[in-house]
């Protein structure tokens, strides 16, 4: 039984205004499902939703789904989930950059020698075959050597090109750029 499609209506249909679907999970036998869903506020600085709106939204989904259950549509065993993205979210696409675009973010690439490199930059703006980023004045990035006290604005451009990109997270470490 494959209960994705109805899930995904339901799931989204009961989303309060100013929150958005950050991921949804739904693994399901003939007997049971378990139903994952990561909630993103959209008007928080961070995009995290607090422990009471995931409560809040749980409650409501919970009913929905067992009232889905008793008509069959989804099995009767479920268990439904309901939290954040996490602080230190992945950011998967480049709108996510651009949404959190004045936060720290750490940064996995490949470089031109095909190289992967780690570092904690902002992202500035996304080019035609590639995005420009700002490297922070992060502990991370003095530990590896990668930021100087008193370097160039230059030197603290990194263009990355098309595809190089491999993942991007949230960075709540120390800055103090």
């Amino acid at each position: 039984m494959d209960s994705t499609y109805p899930i995904r209506d339901v799931v989204t249909e009961f989303l309060e205004p100013g929150f958005g679907l950050y991921l949804l999970e739904v693994v399901s036998g003939n007997k049971e499902c378990k139903v994952r869903v990561l909630l993103d506020k959209l008007d928080n600085p961070y995009g995290t939703p607090a422990i009471d709106d995931c409560v809040r939204y749980a409650k409501v989904l919970r009913t929905r789904l067992s009232e889905m259950a008793e008509k069959g549509l989804i099995p009767e065993d479920f268990s439904l989930e309901v939290s954040s993205p996490g602080a230190e979210r992945e950011l998967k696409t480049v709108q996510d950059w651009k949404r959190f675009q004045k936060l720290p973010m750490k940064v996995l690439y490949k470089d031109t020698a095909g190289t992967s490199m780690s570092l904690v930059m902002k992202f500035s703006q996304e080019k035609e075959n590639s995005s420009e980023w700002t490297i922070e004045n992060a502990q991370f990035n003095v530990n590896q050597g990668r930021y100087k006290k008193k370097m160039k604005k230059e030197d603290l451009l990194i263009i990355i090109p098309e595809g190089s990109v491999q993942c991007v997270n949230l960075y709540l470490g120390d800055t103090t750029g």
